[in-house]
């Protein structure tokens, strides 16, 4: 078992949080040590890392398997960012406490862009609703910013798509795994936000339900 197998295991383990996860990887010095220990019964003094049996059990399952989170990484063409990597999104780590991985297509480089700007609204907007959207994202474009917005219908998909159409770069942030990447009707969109330097990413391992 890697440390990197281990990390994307234990961060992905059905009702580990963030505070679980930080707080077993200090108690622990590392994500590996942190599964060995629950696994053989281990149990917080913290009140604040009182784990349920549910999520015990969903460790003790990934200490026994922790390469298949990596495994789906792989087969669905996934980089994967951690604190620990050089990488990482700067203003993530000003977030107490960051959050463990975060999973993507296309470029990462589009969530430590100097400018960043989130575009989001309701998924049934109005034309005049649509076409300011599309009007915003374009003037970001245009001022050197990556938008960011949810690849939702609606409001989201305007802003994601006006900034492609614009030759800008835009960051999708998905309430799901990568094998469930939003709406089928954005598929196409997707494939474009990748192609054109932006990036689809989340916070939850592949095959999370949105």
């Amino acid at each position: 078992m890697t440390e990197r197998d281990a990390w994307l295991a234990l961060a992905s383990a059905s009702g580990v949080g963030e505070t679980i996860f930080w707080g077993l990887v200090a108690a622990h010095g590392g994500a590996a040590e942190a599964l060995r220990a629950v696994a053989s019964g281990w149990k917080p003094r913290d009140d604040e890392l009182r784990i349920t049996r549910p999520t015990r059990a969903a460790i003790v399952s990934a200490f026994r398997e922790p390469g298949t989170v990596a495994r789906r990484v792989n087969e669905l063409g996934l980089w994967t960012v951690t604190p620990l990597d050089t990488g990482f999104p700067l203003r993530l780590r000003d977030i107490d406490p960051p959050p463990a991985t975060i999973f993507g297509w296309g470029d990462v480089a589009g969530l430590s862009a100097q400018r960043t700007v989130a575009v989001v609204g309701t998924r049934r907007p109005t034309l005049d609703g649509r076409t300011l959207a599309a009007r915003i994202a374009t003037r970001l474009v245009a001022a050197d910013a990556v938008v960011v917005s949810g690849l939702a219908i609606g409001i989201d998909g305007a802003a994601h798509a006006a900034t492609v159409g614009a030759g800008g770069r835009t960051v999708a942030v998905i309430g799901g795994g990568h094998a469930h990447p939003g709406p089928r009707a954005h598929r196409a969109l997707s494939r474009d936000i990748v192609e054109s330097g932006g990036a689809i990413v989340s916070e939850h391992a592949p095959d999370t339900l949105p």
